[in-house]
């Protein structure tokens, strides 16, 4: 499990997303992927590849949110996905990236104590589900072998199981009330062998709730409520999670300005009264965790409303009334937070006070010992020889310390006598000034201005991002590599941008060089936009190069 965040990381929040899951496993929320509003619709980015490579976690007993670096090579459809924790793996499978054509049949898994993403390889993948569709999928257990069950929309009569210990896709028989048209619903595992499936299509009147039983080789559809009766209105927004409560199993569903209940037992809904700033979203996430005994609470992340995403963390605390209803008392991240800290405290103060006996115990232990001390002369004899040598080894420490202060001052003034470059950081065609050369207008001469940014390499402390986004290198946002060679960047994109006569698009880089026909002049602009800085060349390299090629 991963380690309560340092204070570092307490006031951390995630960025507003939608489409994306959240998976509990222990005391810790995960939460990956998503559709953000800043993602451009081309497959294979950067940026979608390093938002794939992160994952969000929020630890439940404190209220705190972390972001935290994953390996391996996860999948690139972080919206829409299905998820699902067995242990401490959480598999994931299908979903999609920002353009919409993102087409992996592959089941992946994320292991939450390493971090490290995994392909799950099938045995015989071509008896699992086809390609290019949405699905749900849960976790179960038969016969003691754990399963994921995997349900297509549009195909409800047609269910996979995949056996995690052999690896083999299963095509069970579905029998009973089978609705094979459902397009959207949530699914939830009730216990081992069955779930409850919500249907929650938007083009029809009908919110059915069906029960599902799994056996080894079947699966027993029976619709235990008809959805034509339902109040909660069919709009594909809702969010559901299944709670406990001490008079049955209760669906909760949030979403589309709706927050309802749906009494197993009884087959009716009831609304349920919380904050507009809850329920009105759609595609956001929803999870419960059962703190003990007593607490329930249902943690809600993200989604969008009006076209607007979001990034709050509502925390619903769940109580139930003597008549078998539920209450709800909605707290923010802050409040929560606050909660957690107030029901720690006790906590806090019992082993503060087992730390004071314990100290008080080990006080009189001391005493005992010292008593034996003075009893026993020759063991005080080699207690005062032992404090004499740590007494040398203290001074020569001490000696050693003194050494290396003064070799470091050494080495502080010798690189302050050093030259050391300036660094412009903001080249671009708007920081260059031309002046002609004669009255004709002949000839021009070109000088760099604006100096706002520019300072001595040694001096760069922590200025991210300098100047303009289309000229900024890509190590621009990390000051400690900042360096000449960031000025080469912006000098190869002032190039492209004098060759084609346009200011040049990042997105439309490797096509504006290639449009360049001189090839000296191209292989130039190419090496001197690589992202590896290292790799670029000098200046003055480049002021030859120039020279030699109008030569």
């Amino acid at each position: 499990m991963a380690a309560i965040p340092s204070p570092t990381t307490k006031d951390y929040e995630p960025a507003k997303r939608s489409g994306h899951s959240t998976v509990i496993v222990g005391d810790c929320l995960y939460m990956w992927g998503g559709e953000k509003d800043d993602h451009p619709e081309k497959h294979n980015i950067e940026k979608e590849r390093r938002d794939s490579s992160v994952v969000e976690i929020l630890h439940l007993p404190t209220g705190r949110w972390e972001q935290k670096p994953t390996t391996g090579d996860p999948p690139l459809g972080i919206i829409g996905y299905a998820a699902v924790a067995i242990g401490n793996e959480i598999f994931y499978y299908r979903g999609h990236c920002s353009h919409w054509n993102y087409d992996d049949n592959v089941l992946y898994s994320l292991n939450v104590d390493t971090l490290k993403w995994r392909k799950v390889v099938p045995t015989n993948p071509e008896d699992g589900p086809k390609r290019k569709d949405e699905y749900s999928m849960i976790a179960v257990k038969i016969e003691g072998e754990d399963y994921l069950i995997i349900i297509k929309r549009l195909s409800v009569n047609i269910i996979h199981y995949f056996r995690i210990a052999t690896g083999q896709w299963i095509l069970p028989k579905v029998t009973g009330d089978v609705n094979p048209r459902i397009e959207y619903f949530n699914l939830m595992s009730v216990d081992d062998t069955s779930a409850i499936l919500l249907q929650d299509d938007d083009n029809i009147s009908d919110n059915s709730v069906y029960r599902l039983t799994f056996t080894k080789g079947s699966v027993v559809c029976a619709r235990i409520f008809n959805g034509t009766a339902s109040c909660l209105s069919s709009i594909y927004s809702h969010r559901s999670v299944l709670l406990n409560s001490p008079s049955g199993l209760k669906l909760l569903a949030i979403g589309g300005s709706q927050c309802e209940t749906f009494d197993i037992n009884k087959t009716n809904w009831k609304e349920v009264g919380v904050p507009e700033s809850v329920k009105d979203r759609d595609v956001h996430s929803l999870s419960v965790w059962n703190e003990d005994t007593t607490n329930t609470w249902i943690i809600e992340f993200g989604g969008v409303w009006d076209d607007t995403f979001l990034s709050d963390t509502p925390f619903l605390n769940i109580r139930y009334t003597a008549g078998g209803d539920i209450s709800v008392r909605t707290y923010s991240l802050r409040e929560y937070q606050e909660e957690m800290g107030k029901r720690r405290r006790p906590v806090e103060q019992e082993i503060s006070q087992k730390g004071e006996r314990e100290r008080i115990m080990e006080e009189r232990h001391q005493q005992e010992i010292q008593q034996l001390h003075f009893q026993m002369e020759e063991r005080d004899q080699q207690a005062r020889e032992r404090e004499r040598e740590m007494e040398r080894q203290l001074q020569k420490r001490d000696q050693q310390y003194q050494e290396m202060k003064r070799r470091l001052q050494r080495e502080k003034e010798r690189e302050l006598q050093e030259p050391h470059p300036i660094i412009h950081r903001d080249i671009s065609s708007g920081n260059v000034l031309l002046q002609p050369t004669s009255h004709m207008g002949i000839g021009w001469r070109a000088k760099v201005s604006d100096y706002g940014s520019a300072n001595l390499q040694n001096l760069i402390a922590t200025t991210e991002n300098p100047g303009n986004q289309i000229y900024s290198a890509p190590e621009a946002g990390n000051p400690r590599e900042h360096s000449p060679a960031m000025d080469v960047f912006s000098y190869g994109v002032l190039l492209i941008e004098m060759s084609i006569c346009a200011i040049p698009q990042p997105g439309n880089r490797r096509q504006d060089i290639n449009s360049i026909r001189r090839a000296g002049l191209k292989g130039l602009v190419q090496r001197c936009v690589m992202d590896n800085y290292k790799l670029r060349p000098k200046m003055s390299d480049i002021i030859n190069e120039l020279t030699q090629s109008v030569d």
